[in-house]
């Protein structure tokens, strides 16, 4: 195990991994986006969940726990620097929806929605947030507004909004005492990640169950679906079901990053120090990983119930399993690129974090 004196002082021998992947999810809950470059921000990844569905009556998030449909709504990013919005994000649907995709501002201009609605009581999870509510860059063919048409394919009334200007806390950790971060709608923190190594160990899981193995039987797990054979096509699903913001591989075993500190992003070709990131809590789950981000249908047992036999291990939630870590940049940007080479420097020892072993 490392102690809190192998933290300060750093690895002797600092690891690498690679960057393997790169997602952003423009709206929360919705379908996520596979990119080869970002902008690593202090409050995530430039792009990802600034954008929210929410209750048109309690202001309460809607997410794909509740509508798991949502994760088939495609919002894609078309930046312009040129423009005082910063670019547009178009929003489409699946073609049997029979909707209509509309466009709305990416960075709206500050004196543009001064014409939008502002909420200021967002209920998400025990936060209290503002947003606007968002308008269509140009009226839709069918003269509905951006929120009626979402709330036509979820079936309740609902409101597209984008993150007001009120900075959003995120909670301090035991390992990150003295946290200074903020976000927008993601769940807790600005940044998620986890790496490759971590999703082959959850697939070999499955196959466990699957086999029916001593400890590992899983009720209402579909042993046609989760068989072998398609598998080795499901790991990269899989990713996409936990939503991180980055992947690793090259990881010296799975859920190794739950033991990193604090890592380096260098540039590939040069090895120019890029930027830091600071990993600051593990992730706990609910069931939204279940929900299979191709179809929009929930699974019964996977990878939930499967990761609920070995992933209990953190304190602050005896009862959510943990996949990936939560993190936060500590340079205030930073591009960062698929196929980025990641230096662990600092490991700690996650005990005062972690259940004890029955």
């Amino acid at each position: 195990m490392f102690n809190a004196l192998t933290s300060y002082l750093g690895l002797a021998k600092p690891e690498t991994v690679t960057v393997s992947r790169l997602l952003i999810h423009p709206i929360k809950s919705c379908h996520g986006t596979s990119v080869q470059a970002a902008v690593c921000t202090k409050t995530g990844l430039q792009y990802d969940r600034e954008f929210m569905i929410i209750d048109a009556n309690t202001h309460k998030a809607i997410t794909a726990r509740d509508i798991a449909k949502m994760v088939l709504i495609y919002p894609e990013v078309h930046p312009d620097l040129g423009s005082s919005d910063g670019g547009t994000l178009r929003v489409s649907f699946p073609p049997e929806a029979d909707l209509e995709e509309f466009e709305v501002p990416l960075r709206p201009d500050p004196e543009r929605v001064k014409e939008w609605e502002m909420i200021d009581d967002v209920k998400l999870w025990s936060f209290t947030i503002d947003a606007y509510v968002c308008q269509a860059v140009a009226p839709t063919n069918s003269g509905l507004s951006p929120s009626e048409i979402i709330s036509k394919y979820i079936g309740r009334p609902a409101l597209l909004v984008v993150k007001g200007p009120s900075p959003r806390i995120a909670k301090p950790t035991p390992s990150a005492p003295n946290l200074d971060a903020t976000f927008l709608f993601q769940d807790g923190y600005p940044l998620m990640v986890l790496s490759m190594e971590t999703i082959q160990d959850v697939c070999e899981r499955v196959l466990q169950a699957v086999r029916n193995e001593e400890g590992w039987a899983v009720a209402g797990l579909d042993v046609t679906k989760w068989g072998s054979p398609g598998m080795n096509e499901e790991k990269w699903s899989m990713v996409e079901r936990f939503r991180p913001n980055i992947v690793f591989t090259g990881a010296r075993e799975a859920f190794d990053e739950d033991s990193w500190e604090e890592i380096s992003v260098r540039d590939s070709q040069t090895d120019e120090l890029k930027g830091r990131i600071l990993l600051v809590s593990r992730c706990t789950r609910c069931l939204l990983p279940n929900v299979d981000p191709a179809s929009g249908v929930p699974d019964k047992a996977v990878p939930f119930k499967v990761i609920s036999k070995y992933r209990r291990v953190d304190v602050r939630d005896k009862y959510s399993p943990c996949v990936g870590v939560n993190a936060v940049s500590l340079l205030d940007a930073f591009p960062i690129s698929v196929g980025d080479k990641v230096t662990i420097t600092k490991r700690l020892d996650r005990g005062a974090e972690t259940l004890a072993v029955k």
